[in-house]
């Protein structure tokens, strides 16, 4: 019979490659609500990390963490989000500053360096996903990545969440969470930026009748 730990181990483990495949096949879209939905989904398997960690290791406060990581980032972010799509009416990404297959290529290879920069760092004692800090730290790297190579504001915001879910994946999977205070500071963070970014790609959209940034550099002149 299998232990109930190596069980929680093996879930812990599909959940943190499942969200490093959500990041790959984020920056393999070209559809707006589509990366959206992705980051949804990513979101939703960070909020399964934190249940299984604190079935696992009594650290019960991470069951509050999941809940509102639910309620919060998969729903009210993404909602707003898919709202603010709806009401710019841009749903594609029509001409990245990066091609698609260079993309995923570029986020294949900041996979390979982050496995590479903590190759030397031994995971901590009882740590359920061993893998889930240059997991953590290659889902911050491709939310980097797709920040700096879509021209889409939206695309863009989503690259900042995203790389907060990864920063926040190491914070639960490693240590069993930051202090209460902490968390619920970060989860209000994360939702105030959401709301200033949604007012600012409606913003760009409305001046210049298109959510590329690149319009932005008009400002200098």
């Amino acid at each position: 019979m299998v232990e109930p730990t190596s069980l929680a181990a093996q879930a812990s483990t599909l959940l943190v490659y499942g969200m490093l495949a959500t990041a790959i096949l984020l920056m393999a879209q070209k559809t707006l609500p589509r990366c959206i939905l992705i980051y949804a989904l990513q979101t939703a398997l960070l909020a399964g990390i934190a249940l299984v960690t604190a079935l696992a290791t009594g650290h019960l406060e991470l069951l509050f963490i999941a809940g509102i990581t639910l309620v919060f980032k998969v729903g009210l972010v993404t909602r707003l989000l898919l709202r603010v799509m709806a009401r710019i009416q841009v749903r594609r990404e029509v001409d990245p500053l990066l091609g698609i297959p260079a993309s995923v290529l570029l986020v294949i290879l900041l996979t390979g360096m982050a496995f590479a920069f903590t190759s030397g760092i031994p995971a901590p004692a009882g740590a359920l996903a061993p893998d889930a800090l240059p997991v953590s730290l290659a889902i911050t790297f491709a939310g980097i990545a797709a920040m700096a190579t879509r021209s889409k504001a939206m695309i863009q915001a989503v690259g900042l969440l995203m790389a907060e879910n990864g920063a926040f994946l190491a914070a639960v999977s490693l240590t069993y969470g930051m202090p209460l205070l902490v968390e619920m500071g970060v989860f209000f963070d994360v939702l105030t930026v959401s709301i200033v970014l949604g007012i600012f790609v409606f913003r760009i959209s409305e001046t210049f009748a298109s959510i590329d940034t690149t319009n932005l550099r008009r400002l200098v002149d």
